[in-house]
């Protein structure tokens, strides 16, 4: 556990770095593995290094490219063999090794693609909601936890909302469950209409989410927040859904220490709704 803890680590800081960089990288070392492929002569082969630019590219950088630097792998391969004086009975017997070795560059190449991209599906689908696309409460609460850190390291403020609708069980009750989600994927779509690139939305429960507004005062979050509600109850109206939403909103200019406790202060303040008229905003501040 603590090897593979520390693998997934090592992974993701790796992946921090740009598609350019791993490009950049991978592509500089196949001619320097070359160059030493050639110096070293043809008694010592380093046909099996060349792997780890190849690996390098298509890993981080994708299948294309990866391919691509399989390519010049196997070319750079014959270029050094050919240069270092390499004897073989036959002329095409050169041109023969460098294609079998493109055949296996390009192997590893693909199957490095393929299992990165199953990988990432499976990262997705861990992350999100399987109905409405939106995040899960498990990497909402990731997320919050990075933005909290965040903010006590720069000093900036978040909003985090938490949304109710009222009288959900109703629609479910007269028109069925697939016409529920039908309605959760409606509010889903309507809010994210209205956040920015950075703002996350993450389905709580069943009819329960949660807005994260980055760097966001209250001020700047009333702004969001009341066109949200618009927007929600007039998508409801649309449909004939006799639903409303409760919301309770927190703005944190100092970061508190868990994710728990804003969830429980956005709930808090979100309840408090829901037990005096319901659809309706309330605000509050955190210093």
């Amino acid at each position: 556990m603590v090897m593979e803890h520390w693998l997934v680590r090592l992974v993701g800081r790796l992946e921090q770095r740009s598609r350019r960089f791993w490009l950049v990288v991978g592509l500089a070392l196949i001619p320097i593995l070359g160059i030493l492929d050639y110096l070293m002569g043809y008694e010592l082969g380093l046909s099996l290094f060349y792997l780890l630019p190849i690996s390098l590219v298509a890993w981080f950088v994708g299948r294309n490219l990866g391919l691509t630097a399989a390519l010049a792998g196997a070319i750079t391969w014959l270029i050094a063999d050919i240069a270092s004086g390499h004897p073989y009975l036959l002329p095409g017997v050169p041109y023969w090794n460098a294609a079998i070795r493109l055949g296996i560059f390009t192997i590893v190449a693909l199957l490095l693609s393929v299992l990165k991209g199953a990988l990432e599906r499976e990262r997705r689908l861990s992350r999100t909601d399987y109905l409405t696309g939106a995040v899960n409460g498990r990497y909402f609460l990731e997320l919050l936890q990075r933005e909290i850190d965040r903010s006590r390291r720069y000093q900036h403020p978040f909003t985090v909302a938490y949304m109710d609708l009222d009288d959900f069980k109703l629609v479910n009750d007269r028109w069925g469950h697939a016409t529920g989600d039908q309605l959760i994927c409606v509010v889903v779509r309507s809010i994210q209409d209205q956040l920015r690139q950075q703002d996350v939305i993450g389905r709580i429960g069943g009819d329960e989410f949660m807005l994260l507004l980055p760097e966001t005062d209250q001020d700047a979050a009333q702004v969001v927040i009341t066109r949200i509600h618009h927007h929600v109850l007039a998508d409801m109206q649309q449909h004939a859904w006799p639903v409303t939403c409760s919301i309770g909103v927190v703005t944190y200019r100092a970061a508190p220490d868990t994710a728990d406790q804003v969830i429980q202060a956005a709930d808090g303040v979100m309840y408090a709704v829901k037990q005096s008229d319901k659809n309706g905003v309330r605000y509050t501040t955190c210093d």
